[in-house]
């Protein structure tokens, strides 16, 4: 499809990264922003960009209301608006020290809500609201 559209030489297949890589990445950037024109159902980049404490400036849809609320560790905007999103980006690159507590905010809200243990305890009260109520 690139070819086809006269894009190929703006695209470059670098592989895929192992965790070590991953984690130099997020080592080596400010923040993180996916300007996801489609409603992303997980958004796992933005879970691992917070894990390592980098902020993010993601489109208000998808899962990222919800995850930025649990977390405080980004900024939403008006999804496919690209001065929006340059805005929030422009407002966390001007003050990287606010940029950096939301990074630290978001990995604290994300250890405090995101972990498997608490995956764990969600899935382990729904089976026990099943098993009391006779569902299946």
């Amino acid at each position: 499809r690139l070819r086809a559209a006269g894009l190929e030489d703006r695209f470059r297949y670098l592989g895929v990264i192992d965790r070590l890589q991953k984690l130099d990445f997020f080592r080596s950037i400010s923040l993180l922003s996916v300007p996801a024109v489609q409603a992303e159902p997980k958004g796992l980049f933005a879970l691992e960009a917070l894990a390592a404490g980098v902020p993010v400036v993601l489109p208000a849809h998808g899962a990222f209301p919800e995850l930025l609320a649990a977390t405080g560790g980004g900024l939403l905007f008006q999804p496919n608006d690209a001065s929006d999103c340059a805005s929030k980006l422009a407002v966390l690159l001007r003050d990287p020290e606010s940029a950096h507590h939301l990074g630290q905010q978001g990995r604290a809200g994300l250890l405090a809500t995101r972990t498997s243990h608490h995956a764990a305890a969600e899935l382990d009260g729904i089976l026990k609201a099943r098993l009391l109520s006779g569902q299946p």
